[in-house]
C-alpha cells in the first residue's frame, strides 16, 4: 500500500487525530487484562493468524489491504488485535485515550508496549506507531502514549468507517451450515458501523469465524439496497438484557471483492453521514 509521511512536529501536530475522533489501536507485548494473567497470543492452526504489520487480524471487521486475509483468533489479554476507542486529550508530548474494552473487561497495557494507532477523516485514512507511557496515580480508565515522531497518510479510503444503524439482511454462502441464496428469507440485523471496508452488525444469529456472506445492507432512499459479499472476522455476544427475547451477537464482517460503483456509493454515505453527526455535535 503506497503512503506519505510526515516527520516534522508542525505536520505530525497537524495530522494528529482530534479529542473527541474515534480512533483504533492494537498494541504488541505487554498487554494487561484486568482478569487475565496469562498474556499469550494465540492463532489459529488454520494459517488465519498473521504478523503481518498491515493486516489488521480480528479488528472491527476490516481487511487492512483489502484481501481476504483471515483473521487471528487469540484469546482475552491478546495483543495484536484492534480495539476502538476515543481520543481524550493531546497534550505537547503526549496523548490520552480512552482504555478499550473488551466486553466488561478494560485492557490497561503496560508503560513501554508498543501502540500502532489508525484513524480517517477527510484529508485521508493516517496512521502512526508510538508506545505507551507509564500509567499515572490516579489516571483511571485512560491510556496515554507518547507523541509520534511521524504520521503516515496512507492512499486509501476504504478504512473509513462511521457509524450508523442501517437495516441489513443475510444470507450463509454455500459451504456454510444452512446456506442458502438470496431467494430464501436469510436473517436479519441491524449495522452497528460501516463502511466501504467492512461492518459490525447487531444480531441473534451466531456465526463462525471464516463464514462467507451474502449481505444486503439498506441506505435509505438516497442510495438504497446495495449487495456484498463479505467474511465473518469475528462473533461476539452482547451482554444480556433482560428486556430482550434473545441473545444478540456483535459480528464483524470484512467485505470480499466489493466492486467499485458498491465501494463508491458507501464511500459516500461515510463522508455525508460524518458531516451531518458533525454538524448536530455528535463528533
Amino acid at each position: 500500500m503506497r503512503s506519505e509521511g510526515y516527520t516534522s512536529l508542525a505536520s505530525v501536530r497537524r495530522y494528529l487525530p482530534k479529542v473527541g475522533q474515534d480512533v483504533e489501536i492494537r498494541f504488541g507485548s505487554g498487554v494487561v487484562d484486568e482478569g487475565v494473567s496469562d498474556m499469550t497470543i494465540e492463532y489459529g492452526a488454520s494459517g488465519h493468524g498473521t504478523s503481518d504489520p498491515d493486516d489488521p487480524g480480528t479488528g472491527l471487521g476490516y481487511s487492512w489491504k483489502g484481501e481476504e486475509t483471515g483473521p487471528a483468533t487469540p484469546k482475552l489479554g491478546r495483543a495484536r488485535v484492534w480495539y476502538r476507542t476515543k481520543v481524550e486529550w493531546v497534550g505537547e508530548n503526549s496523548l490520552w485515550l480512552l482504555a478499550p474494552m473488551e466486553g466488561v473487561k478494560i485492557i490497561r497495557p503496560t508503560g513501554g508496549t508498543p501502540v500502532e494507532v489508525r484513524y480517517c477523516n477527510r484529508r485521508g485514512v493516517f496512521r502512526f506507531a508510538t508506545k505507551v507511557l507509564p500509567a499515572l496515580q490516579g489516571e483511571g480508565a485512560l491510556v496515554s502514549i507518547a507523541m509520534p515522531e511521524r504520521i503516515e497518510k496512507l492512499n486509501s479510503r476504504r478504512y473509513c468507517r462511521v457509524e450508523a444503524s442501517l437495516p441489513v439482511k443475510f444470507w450463509l454462502l454455500d459451504g456454510a451450515p444452512n446456506a442458502g441464496g438470496s431467494g430464501l428469507p436469510g436473517f436479519k440485523g441491524l449495522t452497528r458501523d460501516v463502511g466501504a471496508g467492512g461492518a459490525c452488525l447487531e444480531t441473534v444469529v451466531q456465526l463462525t469465524e471464516g463464514t462467507l456472506l451474502r449481505l444486503e445492507i439498506d441506505f435509505g432512499e438516497r442510495i438504497g439496497r446495495l449487495n456484498v459479499n463479505g467474511r465473518v472476522s469475528w462473533c461476539r455476544p452482547m451482554e444480556s438484557d433482560d428486556r430482550e427475547p434473545k441473545r444478540k451477537f456483535l459480528v464483524a464482517v470484512a467485505f470480499v471483492g466489493i466492486e467499485r460503483p458498491v465501494e463508491d456509493a458507501i464511500t459516500g454515505f461515510v463522508f455525508r453521514r460524518e458531516a451531518h453527526l458533525r454538524k448536530i455535535g455528535l463528533i
